[in-house]
């Protein structure tokens, strides 16, 4: 997400008020940049989801600035008031804001709105009988849901490249769905060996380097599967295990 809305009367906010006259103004900050992550990465959201972002404990801490025993106690107040919802998991902080849906810019809103309403309209839709080097094209031009395979897909490799590069630019995610699409709808890979070689790829020396999209995901596929059997890295523990 590009923007959300701001409220000009925010400064006024009850909550931030006494956040502020509690833990300074580092609680204006730590409020802000973590809503400002929360939309950054907002393409998490799906229907049915239960709302969390997972973002790099690491990372958040260099965005706010401060040492977590710092803005743990604001996070903690604002919290309780229900305006940020947090938790701490090993390396990672799982964040949530409850009401912002209500912040986001239209074209977010609308979008929303208008998947929940479609959310498994297409999970039953199939090609067939269509020659496989026409499928390409006839997929073109469909725009895929937030709770697909190809999104969920090509966000899992979206935060792993993130993790590593704070700074990367976001990609166009359909063009990225498109991708993973015709992995599994073309080349008939499962889903869930596909999440298994970004798993692996991403902590490869070499190959986290080298697969930076889908579609360079798609080219090295089978050499991808060749090497990560060949390793045979048994202190590799994917997430999804």
């Amino acid at each position: 997400m590009k923007w959300f809305k701001h409220i000009s009367d925010s400064h006024n906010d009850p909550d931030l008020c006494v956040a502020r006259e509690k833990f300074g103004d580092i609680a204006i900050i730590i409020f802000w940049f973590t809503v400002e992550i929360y939309a950054k990465e907002f393409e998490h959201y799906r229907p049915g989801s239960d709302g969390f972002l997972k973002y790099s404990l690491k990372n958040f801490t260099k965005i706010i600035g401060k040492l977590p025993k710092v803005y743990t106690k604001c996070l903690d107040f604002l919290q309780k008031k229900d305006r940020i919802i947090y938790k701490v998991e090993d390396d990672y902080i799982f964040i949530k804001i409850p009401k912002f849906i209500e912040v986001a810019d239209e074209y977010t809103q609308k979008r929303i709105s208008k998947e929940k309403k479609n959310v498994g309209t297409l999970s039953g839709q199939c090609l067939e009988n269509v020659p496989a080097e026409l499928e390409e094209d006839k997929e073109g031009d469909k725009e895929y849901l937030v709770d697909s395979q190809e999104i969920r897909l090509s966000t899992i490799l979206i935060q792993k490249i993130y993790e590593r590069d704070p700074k990367f630019k976001n990609p166009n995610i359909q063009k990225w769905a498109d991708d993973i699409n015709k992995l599994i709808r073309i080349d008939n890979r499962a889903p869930e060996e596909i999440e298994k070689i970004i798993n692996w790829c991403q902590i490869d020396s070499f190959w986290q380097n080298n697969i930076l999209s889908p579609k360079s995901l798609r080219k090295n596929f089978t050499q991808l599967i060749l090497k990560m059997n060949q390793t045979k890295d048994k202190t590799y523990q994917p997430d999804y295990l």
